[in-house]
């Protein structure tokens, strides 16, 4: 039997030979897992002691971080506007960036909405998030990938809103019954070229029907905009996730398909992040 704080010291030099920067934290996080306390009550125990088995599961977690498979997969979920979402290869891993589209959208809605559409829903972390901000609204969730969407109807029944979401599977709107007052979505938008040099925990473990963008980026955005404008009750607002530089070209695909800019919001590294548009009212 060995203690906690000489696995974390051995898994560490481990993480760090291998060039993660986040070797003790990683290391932190797994052991925690494998304990199933939370990673603060390692610091004031080091000397707590771990069985083999135990030690054995870690070893093998440590062994997969060195792979740089990412550790919200290793765990299996990640926190997202302060909740716990199940995650898994199926899916993207929710990012702080894509709080932005959450945040902007409760900005820019007048009041909040009945019905709301999440669009490439992934782990459903954009809609469940909002439905736990707006108690009586119903979303709806679209996704191609059938298993991305039975992670996302799990994270609904387990956050407590499984009765007002439903998931369907299929591109854009899915057949779902229009209009909505709003639609969001975090779409592919990483331009097909640079997918070879995002880092190994995303180009090898993370979907790529979920990042590649094409060509330019903005296919999906090509796809989808014209479809939520038909989706939209007039007065509507859609709210989207745009990659670095990527604004301006967005902002010219919705111009065109007769949407309003309201607002664009930037990350908490001051890139444009998040963008509304509104749908014009029957009476503009």
């Amino acid at each position: 039997m060995t203690t906690a704080g000489a696995l974390l010291r051995d898994a560490t030099l481990k993480l760090t030979a291998a060039g993660l920067e986040t070797a003790r934290l990683d290391a932190r996080i797994l052991l925690a897992q494998v304990l199933g306390i939370e990673p603060s009550n390692l610091f004031n125990h080091p000397e707590m002691p771990v069985a083999a088995d135990l030690g054995a599961a870690f070893s093998a977690l440590i062994e997969r971080r060195v792979g740089h498979e990412p550790v919200p997969y290793l765990i299996g979920r990640r926190e997202f506007w302060s909740l716990a979402f199940e995650v898994g290869p199926e899916t993207l891993i929710p990012r702080p960036d894509t709080e932005t589209v959450v945040a902007l959208a409760m900005t820019v809605m007048p009041r909040p909405p009945e019905r709301l559409l999440d669009i490439g829903t992934g782990s459903g972390c954009i809609v469940i998030s909002l439905l736990h901000e707006w108690p009586m609204a119903l979303g709806i969730g679209t996704d191609i990938s059938g298993a991305a969407l039975r992670i996302a109807a799990s994270n609904a029944t387990r956050l407590g809103v499984g009765e007002r979401a439903e998931f369907r599977l299929g591109s854009w709107t899915a057949g779902a019954p229009v209009p909505f007052d709003l639609i969001v979505s975090n779409p592919p938008y990483v331009v097909r070229g640079d997918l070879a040099g995002l880092t190994p925990e995303v180009s090898a473990f993370e979907p790529m029907t979920a990042l590649d963008g094409g060509v330019d980026g903005l296919d999906a955005y090509r796809g989808l905009i014209p479809k939520a404008f038909g989706a939209l009750r007039p007065g509507g607002i859609l709210t989207l996730e745009v990659g670095k530089d990527q604004a301006g070209a967005v902002l010219q695909l919705a111009g065109r398909a007769g949407l309003q800019h309201l607002r664009t919001e930037p990350d908490l590294a001051s890139v444009p992040r998040a963008i509304a548009f509104q749908k014009p009212s029957r009476t503009e």
